[in-house]
């Protein structure tokens, strides 16, 4: 991930001089090289590399006859061979951002147009604020936070999505004065003046009437082209492998398209004190299968939040994964084998229906097949067990979505706003067979899903790739009715499929593991006086939002305390200050 900083400034003073170096200073703590300056009239660009052998990050662009020479500021993960000539670097270029994560800033020579544009997904970040005499737009809300005229501000109504569980406003940042680009969003600046366009991906008719073999053959089509575009200019991959079925997926197409080179690296944690969540054989047999290079590491001792066990903290949100331990560990180890990339199965499990839907939408869409095999090879016990024919005893839970029940949380009269807003967006959804898994895939925790552990990869020189995130792959995936999801008690039926005679048929057919209950507890017990602690400077800003108080809403849901610890650590590592919520 590149790191993009432009000032859009009329004035040519002192002030502005200053404000740039201190951007810069700021912009380049994530960078692994100095980077490249520009200056124009009106305005100042730079851009660095997060990861050796990217393609340069800033673009000298030349007239197309209606727009004077200017600068391109690109953020995208491909290769220099895969870059796109100058020629195609137009403004009004769209094809450029089909696909690709990618984020990126132009600029005219004159200053007077500026085109912000960000992927379909939000798999880049790009942020931007205004300022007395402009605007200035970086990678990321710390940067901005270095002008002098951008305020720190916390917005009290993204913390409060944040307590109920829940998206907040796809431009929202948890500064007031920060905007971010949305997902798919192409925005031009003139003057003082905004204009917004945005493309969205929409569901696709075709895959629902697919006969199987079809259907898997799709599947497997579009998993290989994700993971060929995640692979472009990498030098030697690694891949984070569970003993689950995303991450083996992208294991063995990543396996079957290397071959000839370096064998890629596959790294797996697991604990050696609770053997009933060790997945480290069955990756090991995944690995070996594939021909890869494993490498396995104990993560018993790395329990969140303890103390003396490095515990970075990306200073542009509060979200951030609970493992943050486990991740970094992982990393640590792709890093010092040579890689230069980390691919990852992540957001898999948001691209499947849940299972109580299968047994509906089989009847729905005439798969009476379907039904009559999950009867006939299933034991009594799982029937007795299966969510689809438990929901079809009550069809009413099928005609009423539920609203998130961290809302309840939230103090009147947020909470009614922002069930408001979840359930307009939900109905924005109604296209999609499954909609709600819709909005799960696109709002903006999706977004940051896909982009925030980026900083966390670059602190290594890695770059992070989501194959499952591949826009071609989302929308197939959304766009199939739920029994393709779940086949009786066989979840995550297309992936199993996929694998079926490439993997053991031990691994494919295995539940789904990966349950870290036991080991959350062990922390939650061993660090509760740490959590307190660093919980302490957050709870002023939470308990802003919150229906009850503090000690009742903890003892109703404990993971308050872990949330409220996060932010606190994260209101140390971006300067914030809970009393200047607003």
């Amino acid at each position: 991930m590149a790191v993009l900083l432009a000032l859009i400034d009329a004035a040519d003073d002192s002030a502005t001089d200053a404000a740039w170096r201190v951007l810069r200073r700021r912009a380049r703590e994530r960078a692994c090289e100095d980077g490249v300056d520009r200056i124009g009239q009106g305005w100042r660009a730079w851009a660095a590399r997060t990861v050796p052998g990217e393609p340069d990050p800033l673009v000298d662009l030349g007239s197309d006859g209606r727009e004077p020479a200017g600068v391109l500021l690109l953020d995208r993960a491909v290769s220099e061979r895969d870059r796109p000539s100058r020629e195609r670097l137009r403004w009004s270029d769209r094809r450029l951002f089909d696909g690709t994560p990618c984020a990126s800033v132009r600029i005219g020579a004159s200053g007077r147009h500026v085109e912000l544009t960000r992927d379909v997904l939000g798999q880049r970040p790009l942020a931007w604020a205004t300022t007395g005499g402009g605007v200035v737009i970086a990678s990321g809300e710390h940067i901005l936070r270095a002008h002098p005229e951008v305020p720190g501000d916390l917005d009290l109504d993204w913390f409060a999505a944040l307590v109920a569980g829940i998206a907040p406003e796809d431009d929202q940042s948890a500064f007031g004065s920060i905007r971010l680009l949305p997902a798919g969003a192409t925005a031009t600046w003139a003057g003082s003046r905004w204009r917004f366009e945005r493309q969205r991906l929409e569901p696709e008719s075709g895959p629902r009437s697919l006969p199987d073999l079809d259907l898997i053959a799709r599947f497997r089509e579009l998993v290989d082209d994700a993971v060929a575009r995640a692979l472009a200019g990498v030098r030697r991959p690694a891949i984070l492998l569970s003993g689950g079925l995303d991450s083996a997926l992208i294991a063995e197409s990543m396996a079957r398209q290397w071959q000839g080179r370096e064998r890629p690296l596959a790294i797996t944690y697991g604990f050696d004190r609770w053997k009933g969540i060790d997945e480290r054989i069955h990756a090991w047999r995944i690995a070996d299968r594939l021909g890869l290079d494993w490498r396995d590491h104990a993560v018993d001792d790395l329990v969140p939040m303890r103390p003396g066990i490095e515990r970075p903290v990306c200073p542009d949100t509060p979200f951030a994964t609970p493992w943050r331990e486990i991740k970094e560990a992982g990393y640590r180890i792709a890093a010092e084998a040579g890689c230069d990339a980390v691919l990852s199965g992540n957001f898999g499990d948001h691209l499947y229906a849940h299972p109580a839907r299968w047994l509906v939408d089989a009847l729905r869409h005439g798969r009476r097949d379907l039904v009559v095999r999950a009867l006939l090879t299933s034991r009594i016990g799982d029937l007795a067990r299966d969510p689809g024919l438990r929901i079809l005893a009550r069809p009413w839970r099928l005609r009423h979505a539920a609203a998130p029940t961290g809302l309840a949380r939230l103090a009147e009269p947020v909470r009614a706003r922002l069930e408001a807003r979840w359930r307009a967006r939900l109905e924005s959804m109604a296209a999609w067979p499954r909609p709600t898994q819709a909005l799960l895939n696109f709002d903006a925790l999706a977004a940051f899903d896909s982009s925030g552990e980026d900083w966390y990869a670059a602190r290594h020189r890695l770059a992070f790739r989501q194959p499952l995130r591949d826009p071609a792959l989302v929308r197939f995936m959304l766009s199939l009715p739920a029994h393709h999801s779940t086949r009786g008690v066989a979840a995550k039926w297309l992936a199993r499929a996929a694998l079926r005679g490439r993997l053991p048929d031990a691994e494919v057919d295995r539940p789904k593991g990966g349950d870290l209950t036991p080991f959350a507890e062990a922390a939650d017990r061993s660090e509760r006086a740490t959590l307190d602690s660093l919980a302490a400077s957050a709870w002023p800003l939470l308990e802003a939002v919150l229906a009850a108080p503090r000690a009742v809403a903890t003892a109703r849901s404990g993971d308050l305390t872990w949330l409220a610890a996060s932010v606190g650590q994260w209101l140390a590592a971006s300067d914030g200050d809970p009393r200047r919520a607003g």
